[in-house]
């Protein structure tokens, strides 16, 4: 089951250059949590904690009512989290009947974070960059 995890990360853009055994680093620190249609998993304003990874279903990206996107299964979303305690830029709701993620805390991230190169850090920090910018 982990190598299928190391897998899915591996298959995520935001984790693509990284090498495997910091991926099993992440697969350790990793929690699973499931929502419910109408669930919110975070809103607009709240201080970021870390990074969501989609396992299933669709979840909804919402400013003020609108929904600007839908996100689905190999979808990440909060990056920003692993950096900063910044507040999160939109609202993420589940638009499905159930939805599973896998959460990375930006505690645990920066506790592992340690075990990559100093240019990985900056790749990762520049992918966030260019998530924002999307």
């Amino acid at each position: 089951m982990t190598s299928q995890k190391v897998q899915f990360l591996k298959n995520i853009s935001f984790f693509s250059h990284l090498k495997e055994d910091f991926l099993q680093s992440i697969i350790e620190v990793i929690t699973h949590k499931t929502f419910n249609r109408g669930d919110i998993v975070f809103r607009k304003g709240d201080l970021a904690d870390g990074m969501y990874l989609i396992l299933d279903g669709t979840l909804g990206v919402t400013v003020n009512i609108k929904l600007l996107a839908q996100l689905k299964k190999g979808d990440f979303f909060g990056e920003m989290g692993l950096i900063a305690a910044a507040p999160r830029m939109a609202t993420i709701g589940i638009i499905s009947e159930k939805a599973s993620v896998l959460f990375i805390s930006k505690i645990a991230f920066d506790k592992i974070k340690t075990k990559i190169s100093p240019q990985n850090q900056k790749e990762i920090l520049r992918r966030v960059l260019i998530n924002l910018k999307k």
